[in-house]
């Protein structure tokens, strides 16, 4: 693939190159819609369902409790300690990233340097791009939306501090994000203990993005959680606590937020489940996408 097919004019092309604006793994509006919606049509647990813009949600995740995190000795100290979180709120979540294809459907542009691969995910969106595009996916299908821009400068930030209390779409949070990864097993990788298997890495990846769903899922039937792209969630980066915790969120309006799952560019370990990194929210990368996830009431 060349590096420089299909960019868009709100790109600066030439500045690129095959190792430029890579997101790293070292740590270092839409209008509102009504609060009122029909639920009546929505699928029962356990059931996938197509949404608009053909976004896959699968089958509606939780309640659980689960070991996040990792106390290995070859992980990244923000990966420890080990901690057992509940989670209380089912939830639906998008089988893969979102494509672009998908995303300039919704938003008119196609922002991706690899833009020229319908069925790949979407990149070089922002934190508070993903907000947006979640937005305009719930007002397009007559569900609220979760995030608001106060200022009037695309700044989003969950109009609730629960993530919970809102039913439209919203990037997942950090717990359910490692939950639906780690396919309700106990593998390195989301759905093997080799990377090849499951996860576009720079060991086999050829120095691009691959298409959405080319490799083996995880037993919940998810792809791409390790791999591919690295994939934004909702939460504000923060250490984590040596205590059981319920329904986990990060601070909204963080300077950081959190990305997981490594990506094509990147060495194996990077896609490993447990693995955390973090950027702001501005940052964009040719690397970096995300997925969506869904409240059930």
């Amino acid at each position: 693939m060349n590096l420089l097919a299909g960019c868009r004019a709100l790109q600066s092309c030439g500045q690129h190159t095959a190792d430029d604006s890579v997101h790293d793994s070292t740590p270092d509006s839409w209008g509102d819609t009504s609060d009122t919606y029909d639920t009546a049509a929505w699928p029962d647990a356990g059931e996938p369902y197509t949404e608009t813009f053909g976004i896959d949600m699968l089958a509606y995740l939780g309640p659980a409790t689960f070991t996040m995190g990792s106390d290995s000795a070859d992980v990244e100290s923000n990966e420890r300690p080990e901690h057992l979180v509940t989670l209380t709120h089912a939830f639906w979540l998008q089988e893969s990233e979102v494509t672009q294809a998908q995303y300039e459907t919704a938003m008119g542009v196609n922002p991706s340097f690899y833009g020229d691969c319908d069925d790949c995910p979407v990149d070089q969106v922002t934190w508070w791009d993903a907000a947006h595009f979640a937005n305009v996916l719930s007002n397009i299908g007559g569900f609220p939306s979760c995030y608001h821009d106060p200022e009037g400068d695309g700044t989003f930030t969950l109009k609730d501090p629960d993530p919970y209390a809102c039913s439209g779409y919203r990037l997942p949070t950090e717990a359910e994000w490692e939950y639906a990864a780690s396919g309700a097993e106990d593998d390195t990788y989301s759905g093997s203990n080799t990377a090849d298997d499951v996860a576009w890495t720079s060991s086999n990846s050829g120095g691009e993005v691959h298409e959405a769903c080319t490799l083996q899922r995880n037993a919940l039937g998810f792809c791409d959680f390790s791999g591919n792209v690295w994939e934004l969630v909702g939460d504000g980066y923060g250490a984590y606590v040596a205590e059981d915790q319920v329904d986990p969120h990060g601070v909204d309006g963080a300077d950081f937020v959190i990305n997981r799952g490594g990506s094509w560019h990147d060495e194996s370990s990077a896609a490993r489940v447990t693995n955390r990194s973090w950027d702001a929210p501005s940052y964009t990368a040719v690397n970096l996408g995300f997925r969506v996830a869904r409240s059930v009431p």
